[in-house]
């Protein structure tokens, strides 16, 4: 064990200075004005999340509570800064990939419903 000790100092060190040159990167190559933050796809994200989040908390218990809080997360994010929003329209394809996946979550809620049922 003390022997790999040095190689795992070298190693977090060569991350931290890789991460390190990827941000001075980042930062130099952003010019001009940074985008508005747009907290509808936020809210959107969130719900999608909470509507994943619940079925595989009963799947699989306190594995994937970090989904749903995260979806709680967005969802409160994208809610209280509602005025923020971006108000153009949806286009034709968002709004069919939308309800693709809100139907898709939907399905699988009742499918992680069955299988609890079956298995009780």
């Amino acid at each position: 064990m003390a022997d790999a000790l040095p190689w795992v100092m070298i190693a977090v060190a060569a991350g931290l200075v890789i991460v390190g040159l990827l941000a001075l990167t980042a930062v130099r190559k952003r010019k001009g004005k940074a985008e508005e933050t747009d907290y509808r796809a936020f809210f959107l994200m969130g719900i999608s999340w909470l509507f994943l989040g619940v079925p595989f908390i009963f799947i699989y218990g306190e594995t994937f509570n970090a989904l749903f809080a995260l979806g709680v997360i967005f969802t409160v994010m994208g809610a209280a800064n509602r005025k923020n929003w971006k108000k153009e329209p949806l286009s034709k394809n968002q709004k069919l990939a939308w309800i693709g996946v809100f139907v898709a979550m939907i399905v699988l809620a009742a499918f992680t419903a069955y299988v609890r049922s079956m298995a009780a």
